[in-house]
């Protein structure tokens, strides 16, 4: 049988065990760590599809679907504003979530986006009239085909923006 000397023994159990605990803590800290930032990014994509989708189903409810007329209604109006005070809303909730830092590098437009919201929400506001802001909904386009970017599943809201991007 092989024996450990006393000498080694005293070196295992007072640097090497400590080394390796060290070492194997850091390992799981750094897992735990990077799976937490990889669950936020996944959040925040959804968080911004989810966005963009909310602004296009409010779009969208603000026609009449029989003669493809924009409604004139206050209620429509009406809806369609808390629609975007809420997507306002939700947009600064968003801009601590790791993916949206990740997005505003490689996306200008996604300040663009809120701009162009806020800018529509005060439009209808200040305005009598019901109209759709066109530009509005075309940076909403961008935003989503930019957030969808390596999907390969089409959703059926798809239809819509494209619809949007061709007026």
């Amino acid at each position: 049988m092989c024996s450990i000397s006393p000498e080694l023994a005293s070196l295992l159990k007072d640097y090497l065990i400590p080394v390796l605990s060290v070492i194997l803590s850091g390992l799981i800290a750094y897992y735990v760590a990077d799976r937490a930032v990889q669950a936020e990014i996944k959040k925040g994509r959804v968080l911004l599809q989810s966005l963009a989708q909310r602004y296009f189903i409010s779009f969208l409810n603000c026609f009449n679907l029989s003669n493809g007329n924009i409604k004139n209604d206050s209620f429509s109006k009406s809806q369609h504003m808390a629609e975007l005070q809420s997507i306002v809303d939700d947009f600064s909730q968003l801009t601590t979530n790791s993916f949206y830092q990740r997005m505003i590098d490689r996306t200008p437009h996604l300040v663009k986006t809120q701009v162009f919201a806020r800018r529509e929400l005060t439009e209808h506001k200040e305005s009598p009239n019901f109209a759709l802001n066109i530009g509005t909904a075309k940076v909403f386009a961008e935003l989503y085909r930019e957030s969808r970017r390596g999907k390969d599943e089409r959703l059926p809201i798809e239809d819509v923006i494209e619809k949007v991007e061709k007026m």
